[in-house]
């Protein structure tokens, strides 16, 4: 009852971040806080995956927990990679 319960928590969260995705179109200050919020929502949905698969299927904790944080690791260096390039005037 309470996994199900968590899908609709990140609800107001994913607004935010589209509010501010759309607010940066304008002014650039919000990029920041708008790219680490939707860095936040893929994280968020690969700890809930995989916590329904721990309590559900019941996976061993060990390889869930080292499948989340090497995904949520090469995420990281992918969203680092992509966001790193130097400004053009």
């Amino acid at each position: 009852m309470i996994l199900e319960a968590l899908l609709f928590v990140f609800f107001p969260l994913a607004l935010l971040a589209t509010g501010l995705s759309h607010a940066a179109e304008k002014d650039e200050r919000w990029l920041g806080l708008a790219s680490a919020l939707v860095l936040f929502e893929f994280f968020y949905t690969l700890a809930l995956g995989g916590g329904i698969s721990i309590a559900i299927q019941v996976r061993p904790r060990i390889a869930v927990c080292a499948t989340v944080f090497s995904s949520m690791v090469v995420i990281t260096f992918a969203w680092s990679l992509m966001f790193s390039h130097p400004e053009v005037c």
